[in-house]
């Protein structure tokens, strides 16, 4: 989710509201525009990318799973999953990706491999046909780079959490 850096600080000094802001309840605040879901890919996605399950380029880490921790578990249902970037963040991961091209990062792919890696959902990549996998991954690939362009073109901070 793409917020201000208002909006970010905010947050960091009132965790209690973390929760009603990623779900806002009975509220007029509009999100669509500026929030991405990316379903299942996200790890492929940094396993590509990184060549690692969980480690890897800090700055192509925050494409999926990096971020600084926002809150505790009590906060919010999803808890220590709710991280964010920088504005600054923001840039730099988009002006590291922003040239990798889909066909560059499906050279990457190796069903074996990223089933050996026990990449969520683990099992589904060598399960699937690798045009279908092709599809989907390079899908939500391009539409998060699209993602981190708007949010270092307004100079936008992100939340990231997994549901």
């Amino acid at each position: 989710m793409h917020i201000s850096q208002a909006e970010l600080e905010h947050l960091i000094k009132n965790k209690n509201e973390v929760s009603e802001f990623i779900y806002p309840e009975n509220t007029s605040k509009e999100y669509k525009n500026s929030e991405l879901y990316i379903d299942k890919s996200w790890h492929l996605i940094h396993f590509l990318l990184t060549g690692s399950a969980w480690n890897g380029n800090e700055t192509l880490r925050n494409l999926t799973i990096g971020g600084e921790k926002l809150c505790e578990p009590k906060f919010t249902p999803v808890g220590d999953s709710v991280r964010y970037l920088l504005p600054n963040q923001v840039l730099a991961t988009y002006e590291l990706v922003k040239n990798i091209t889909s066909d560059e990062l499906w050279s990457r792919f190796n069903a074996k491999a990223a089933t050996d890696a026990y990449i969520y959902p683990i099992g589904f990549w060598s399960e699937s046909s690798e045009e279908f996998i092709k599809e989907y991954v390079l899908d939500y690939f391009e539409k998060l780079k699209h993602f981190f362009k708007t949010g270092a073109e307004e100079n936008q901070a992100i939340l990231i959490w997994l549901t």
